[in-house]
């Protein structure tokens, strides 16, 4: 495989052994022969760039600096055993339970709502609120 030009545009891709291809916009606008599917073309590849970099601002919640007095009286307390955080959160206030998983820091015992990022189906089917 040579070196490319400093002319060439689009990424190289080498599919089975054969010549490498270009898949930037050019390449893909090099290919159709008529102006106006390649308008059609140029537009939905600039849409997609477009919606690519579009910025959406994040909600963000203020996170509590010290575990609560529950999770450190649980650091303290002699009882060996698992966690049940209640209340459990769904719908818009999913956030709280990231809350629950950095108090736990304070105590490190197991919890049994789990570890997770995501909320599973069954565990609302399970524990409706």
């Amino acid at each position: 495989m040579g070196s490319a030009s400093p002319r060439a545009s689009g990424l190289l891709v080498r599919h089975r052994g054969r010549r490498p291809r270009r898949l930037g916009a050019a390449a893909v606008l090099r290919r159709v022969a008529h102006p106006f599917p390649r308008g059609l073309i140029f537009l939905a590849l600039a849409g997609l760039g477009l919606f690519e970099a579009w910025a959406v601002p994040i909600p963000f919640v203020e996170a509590p600096r010290v575990p609560s007095v529950a999770d450190r009286w649980l650091a303290d307390a002699p009882q060996p055993g698992a966690v049940a955080v209640l209340p459990l959160h769904s719908g818009a206030s999913w956030h709280r339970e990231s809350l629950r998983l950095f108090g736990a820091t304070a105590h490190w015992r197991p919890l049994v709502n789990g570890y997770a990022g995501t909320v599973p189906p069954e565990y609302w089917r399970r524990w409706p609120s």
